[in-house]
């Protein structure tokens, strides 16, 4: 699967119905919603997002 193994944290910034479209296309893809903490992508509309300060130093940012 195309994300397998990607641990994605979706910033609660993006409005809710986006939230819910990215979580089932990237778990349907492979990817796992996880805490901030443990995620290797946080997918935002912002540089500086909720949880920021928790992620980790090598998190991938990326947006949508």
């Amino acid at each position: 699967m195309i994300f397998s193994g990607v641990k994605y944290f979706i910033s609660p910034s993006l409005p809710a119905g986006r939230q819910d479209e990215l979580s089932k296309f990237l778990d349907a893809n492979g990817g796992s919603g996880v805490p901030v903490q443990d995620a290797s992508h946080v997918i935002t509309d912002t540089l500086q997002f909720e949880g920021e300060a928790d992620a980790p130093e090598d998190v991938k940012v990326v947006t949508v």
